[in-house]
């Protein structure tokens, strides 16, 4: 009795866990795209884990069922430890290794859940089905103008749904639908058959409405795929099917070119592919700059959850300078290419894993439907379905989505399902069941502690913004504590700290975020900002450098580097970064100025003058300007020219004290 109640609630846990994972979502959550769900991914499946070990610890023992994709597991996770060799923060490899161990849990789990038997394997996919349709009626209502909940991102009339990004439920919809439609094709009964035409007709039009490119193309591959096997078994030689088909095509067709017709803006977007629009080119820089990292870090990558953090330092690597005219730093946490993206976080045995899994499930699928194993329009749907993410994974990246990822592994369990076993099942002895239970247990105190945190750095915010700057600091200072090991909550703690007038603890927790990020450029620009206001030259020397390596055409970052490395008496080293910046800022005030002072301080006097003389023409508030002007005759040993410069300075900047201390010392040295 014990063993029945234990896995009725695994079951239901299971169930419950599959169909609300793309439903849960909060738009007061600091990162309102991820951390529900990573929270929701990580808390509910080592949970269902830990019910399902401890039922088959009171039937005897756990098993391991036998799959085909055992062997690239292994080798992908193995890919995620060897990462620690590359990593730069460590917390983040661990964070995104636990992730990936909950989609293979995740699959041995519906694996064996669907192999029992029964209803099962109906259950599983009625629950993915379930949610994608919700999630693309409450698109749907999205683009119609309709939604009740508050987001603090505008979707400008697309559909985003509860992903909360129109591109992210696009590539749910291309994932989840070929498998309704395919379901649809094979189903017997008209209640059904219905259902499941409606499902598909719900996503099929969400994705219309998500104005995303890349998954249109990739709805059609996958339209295409699955058209071919539907002929090849005779599917529309079916005169119901063909009716039912033809009318929903139709339909279809009207609907996108109603949408469309009244959508000036979806026309535009569209359009703006083939008139060169800004989308194509930034993706186009996101992709070298990946492929310099693969370059460099070809083996390992960075590390797993580590892309974001060496990307700061190739985001510069193939941007034309001009573009930090508008910019000083461009940020990515991704490659926007699924595939470019595993190659330069896991380098090429992850990445080879990641293809192997893939192949794997393309093989299998297609020979399981050569050799009549299974549910043939099922198999299509899923063999459609994946090549479907797979080419939106070309301009997007659904497996970073963790709701799309999860239930990626749901129907790549459902269709190992329906394949014969490779073997009899490994029992897994019990002492690594005890210690697998230890790390679910782990893993949701962990995913809750980070949860908890976050709703702290959310009531920050809200502290902030009603201008309590001691709350808000209080707030992000117990979000750190909590979590230390995320630099969101570190960041926001050391600009709370330093609005509440704490300016030491800002520089502490600013210090903390380049622990865990050395490429953070908002905490290297701040934390530089305060060393020079505290006279801490060196420190400031070293986060400027940061900045210099992050982004090389920036302006704050040359004139940071030069500025420090000239308080640092490295001023021969700081001409050659302002030779550098004038170069590509010329005319520009705060270069020119701080030039002016690094050519004098070499003893290079005439570029010295002319610098000066190029920032007094360049801004009206130049007193700086004068000063080094000044300076530069007065080394040079033209007094003369000193004198009539600092009486300039003093008529249009009366009572400057610097301006006096200088008169008085030219006057001295000309007696």
């Amino acid at each position: 009795m014990r063993d029945g109640l234990l896995k009725k609630i695994y079951e239901i846990m299971l169930l419950a866990g599959i169909f609300i994972l793309p439903l849960v979502f909060s738009r007061v959550m600091a990162d309102p795209f991820w951390v529900v769900e990573r929270f929701f991914l990580r808390f509910a499946v080592p949970l269902a884990l830990f019910v399902f070990l401890v039922s088959a610890l009171t039937r005897g023992r756990a098993e391991l069922p036998r799959s085909r994709y055992s062997t690239a597991f292994l080798v992908f996770i193995t890919a995620n430890i060897a990462g620690v060799f590359a990593a730069s923060n460590h917390f983040y490899l661990a964070g995104t290794l636990g992730v990936n161990l909950c989609y293979i849990a995740l699959f041995y789990l519906v694996l064996v859940y669907c192999r029992e038997g029964g209803n099962n394997p109906v259950k599983i996919k009625t629950a993915v089905i379930a949610s994608a349709v919700i999630m693309a009626v409450y698109g749907m209502f999205q683009a119609a103008g309709i939604d009740f909940v508050p987001w603090q991102t505008t979707f400008s009339g697309r559909a985003a749904s509860t992903l909360g990004n129109p591109n992210f439920l696009a590539g749910h919809m291309v994932l989840v639908f070929p498998v309704a439609f395919g379901l649809f094709l094979g189903a017997k009964g008209r209640g059904p058959r219905a259902v499941l035409f409606l499902s598909a007709a719900l996503m099929a039009s969400a994705l219309v409405l998500t104005q995303t490119r890349g998954a249109y193309l990739a709805f059609a591959v996958s339209a295409i795929i699955l058209a071919v096997f539907a002929a090849k078994r005779g599917a529309f030689a079916v005169k119901a099917n063909r009716r039912i088909v033809a009318a929903g095509a139709v339909l279809f067709a009207v609907f996108a070119s109603f949408y469309f017709a009244s959508s000036p803006a979806a026309v535009d977007r569209i359009t703006s592919t083939f008139k060169g629009d800004d989308a194509a080119p930034i993706r186009i820089t996101l992709w070298k700059n990946t492929m310099n990292m693969i370059k460099d870090r070809p083996l390992l990558g960075t590390g797993a959850g580590n892309f974001h953090i060496t990307y700061s330092y190739y985001q510069s690597s193939a941007m034309k300078p001009s573009a930090y005219a508008e910019s000083d730093y461009y940020k990515s946490g991704h490659a926007h290419n699924d595939f470019l993206h595993a190659l330069a976080e896991y380098g090429i045995l992850g990445a080879g894993a990641l293809a192997l899994i893939f192949l794997i499930f393309i093989l299998s699928n297609y020979r399981d439907i050569k050799d009549g194993r299974g549910n043939y329009y099922f198999k299509a749907g899923l063999l459609a379905s994946g090549a479907g993410f797979i080419t939106h994974g070309l301009f997007n990246f659904p497996m970073l989505i963790i709701p799309t990822a999860a239930v990626l592994s749901v129907l790549f369990a459902a269709g190992e399902a329906e394949s014969p076993a490779e073997g009899a099942a490994a029992q897994i002895p019990h002492p690594v069941s005890a210690a697998v239970m230890v790390l679910c247990v782990l893993c949701v105190g962990i995913s809750a502690q980070v949860l908890i945190s976050n709703a702290y750095l959310r009531k920050a915010g809200e502290q902030n913004f009603l201008r309590n700057a001691s709350q808000a600091e209080r707030y992000s200072k117990q979000a750190h504590d909590i979590s230390p090991w995320n630099e969101d909550n570190a960041y926001y703690a050391a600009l709370f700290a330093e609005k509440a007038g704490n300016a030491e603890g800002s520089i502490r927790m600013l210090e903390r975020v380049l622990s865990l990020n050395p490429g953070h450029w908002e905490a290297s620009l701040n934390l530089f900002n305060a060393y020079i206001a505290f006279n801490r030259n060196a420190e400031a020397l070293a986060a400027a450098l940061n900045l210099y390596k992050i982004s090389p055409y920036a302006k704050k970052a040359m004139t940071a580097a030069g500025y420090s490395l000239y308080i640092n008496n490295r001023a021969d080293e700081a001409v050659k970064i302002y030779e550098r910046a004038l170069a590509y800022y010329p005319g520009d005030f705060d270069i020119l100025y701080q030039a002016s002072a690094s050519f004098g301080a070499v003893g290079d006097t005439a570029r010295a003058v002319e610098a000066a003389k190029g920032a007094i023409a360049a801004s009206v508030d130049n007193h700086g300007a004068y000063y080094n002007l000044a300076v530069a005759y007065y080394k040079s040993g033209d007094f003369k020219a000193a004198k009539e410069v600092i009486n300039d300075m003093l008529e249009i900047f009366p009572g400057n004290k610097p301006a006096i201390d200088l008169k008085r010392a030219v006057e001295d040295a000309s007696k």
